[in-house]
């Protein structure tokens, strides 16, 4: 009878500590941050084919009272990175390379598809749909922020109903 109880003992032990580790885990791997600055939801559409261009998306939420500025993003995963604006200029769409971008105490900005992104140039291999990579995001007078973006299919767009 010992026998068993203790190894039900060590064994409860077990899934306790399994249940532990797997829950510090288990934190979602497109959101990072650091005391005032948070970034949530970062993902990016895969290529197609051979492109050597990709885009990546999120939101990064200022929660200080000061103004947060990103001065730059960098990626292993490709030669350059920039952050773009889209705009429409003489009814063409054109995109802009924005410098920096303010980020409002309290406030946020969002990076989406037909405005603000981050512009991959030259990636060293196809962003595939169930992969993840490091994008980096430096700020001004702040410390720099890592996230995992996750690469996946755009969620289909839902017309409204009349």
């Amino acid at each position: 009878m010992w026998p068993k109880i203790k190894f039900i003992s060590v064994f409860a032990c077990f899934l306790f500590i399994a249940a532990f580790v797997l829950d510090g885990l288990s934190t979602q791997p497109n959101n990072a941050n650091a005391s005032d600055i948070e970034l949530k939801a970062f993902w990016s559409p895969p290529t197609i084919a051979a492109s050597r261009v990709g885009i990546a998306y999120g939101t990064i939420h200022n929660m200080g009272e000061d103004i947060v500025t990103l001065t730059a993003v960098k990626s292993d995963k490709a030669e350059s990175v920039e952050l773009h604006t889209t705009m429409m200029e003489n009814d063409i769409m054109q995109m802009r390379k924005v410098d920096t971008l303010d980020i409002q105490p309290n406030g946020h900005a969002t990076l989406a598809p037909g405005g603000l992104h981050i512009m991959l140039i030259g990636l060293k291999d196809a962003l595939e749909a169930g992969n993840s990579f490091p994008l980096t995001l430096e700020f001004a007078d702040r410390p720099e922020l890592t996230v995992n973006v996750q690469v996946k299919k755009p969620e289909a767009q839902i017309a409204p109903a009349h």
